[in-house]
């Protein structure tokens, strides 16, 4: 019995210096290596109070034996270390992908309060950016309706502008008016015929220079006949301000120098408004209770001296009469 007890204890002491030796290197479970130190610390007592026969049972068996023995106490601690090893991986393995989850929705989670955030961010700037876009689009409004004020008011003003400056050239135009129109001069030719001087006051009453001026003068007769078309055309211009005497000479019938007709008309242009003015004027020569003297003759004349004048017109080639 006594001598089971000392193999067992040695074996014991092998086994458990061998723990010992693990438990230093690896560190594993603090209750676990305070029990295996214990043990082996009684293992040594024991070992050391019971040397000679250790000794003796140590001398009796083989050291293959003791090989053997060593060998598989190395072969279980590897196990039970691969077996520790294993749960601690797997352990952590499961720690890992409770951690990798947990990372996972930590990350799905701020990804999608961060897309939310980009999408409100988005949104806001939006509708950021369309506030903005209509108050530019009613500015521009609002600058296109005053610009287009504006524009009115300054084609308005062009047009008053223009009206005005219409106005002014046509108020400085030129305007050659008619003065006294008086027979200067009779003289009797023969028993039978008689020369008048008839002369004309023409004044230029406007602001402006007449130019291209022509004078045209025809005597009717009161049977009808005329006495020929003189054409006066030495004058180029009138200035403002200026009058001129046109004298007409022309040979009458003695009987009819006291009842006649005279057609005058005045031709010029106005350079500012490019316009020609033509103005005929018909006067009837006859007594009356002061005496002789050119009348302006009568509606029912005019018409009937008109005739006869554009018909000697026609003749001569002459543009005829507008009035």
């Amino acid at each position: 019995m006594k001598k089971r007890f000392i193999l067992l204890l040695l074996h014991a002491s092998i086994v458990f210096f061998l723990i010992f030796i693990y438990c230093l290197l690896i560190k594993n479970n603090l209750v676990f290596e305070w029990i295996i130190y214990s043990l082996t610390i009684v293992g040594l007592i024991l070992c050391i109070i019971f040397r000679k026969d250790l000794k003796k049972a140590a001398k009796e068996t083989s050291s293959d034996r003791y090989i053997s023995l060593i060998s598989l106490e190395i072969a279980l601690i590897v196990f039970v270390q691969t077996s520790i090893q294993f749960e601690k991986n797997n352990e952590q393995f499961k720690k890992n992908r409770i951690a990798s989850d947990s990372l996972f929705r930590t990350q799905l989670k701020h990804a999608e309060i961060l897309n939310q955030l980009q999408i409100k961010n988005s949104m806001d700037l939006n509708d950021s950016l369309t506030n903005e876009l209509k108050k530019i689009q009613d500015i521009n409004k609002i600058q296109s309706l005053s610009a287009e004020n504006q524009l009115k008011a300054t084609q308005k003003q062009l047009e008053l502008s223009e009206q005005s400056l219409n106005d002014f050239i046509y108020d400085t135009r030129a305007e050659l008016a008619f003065g006294k129109t008086n027979i200067v001069n009779i003289d009797t030719l023969n028993s039978n015929e008689v020369e008048l001087s008839i002369s004309t006051k023409v004044q230029n009453t406007g602001k402006r220079t007449a130019t291209e001026v022509e004078f045209r003068q025809i005597i009717i007769l009161c049977n009808g006949k005329n006495m020929g078309v003189q054409l006066i055309n030495d004058l180029e211009f009138v200035t403002a301000n200026t009058s001129k005497n046109i004298f007409f000479k022309t040979t009458i019938p003695q009987k009819e120098c006291e009842d006649f007709y005279h057609w005058f008309q005045i031709r010029y242009f106005d350079e500012r408004l490019e316009k020609y003015t033509d103005r005929s004027y018909y006067y009837h020569y006859f007594k009356n209770t002061l005496g002789f003297d050119f009348y302006y003759a009568k509606d029912e004349q005019k018409s009937i001296l008109r005739k006869i004048v554009d018909e000697e017109l026609s003749k001569e080639g002459l543009s005829l009469t507008i009035n």
